[in-house]
């Protein structure tokens, strides 16, 4: 990796961090466990993003049914 591209990607990691280190600490304030306060930020993201996994795994699904259909036409 040069130096320059090392510097972008840093930097993006900055505004990650910065966003997700005081939602760690609220759950560590809840939780005087850092393990448990991942896991409970963890299940936090993953409720969040539900609606687009979710969405994804309907779009998989619809096409591996077109799939053969598709493939027939070709």
């Amino acid at each position: 990796i040069s130096t320059k591209s090392f510097y972008f990607v840093n930097r993006d990691w900055v505004h990650f961090r910065k966003l997700l280190i005081p939602i760690l600490d609220f759950f560590y304030g809840l939780v005087p466990s850092y393990g448990l306060a991942i896991i409970a930020l963890t299940v936090v993201i993953r409720i969040v993003l539900f609606p687009l996994s979710a969405g994804s795994i309907r779009s998989a699904r619809r096409m591996k049914i077109a799939q053969p259909v598709m493939q027939k036409r070709q």
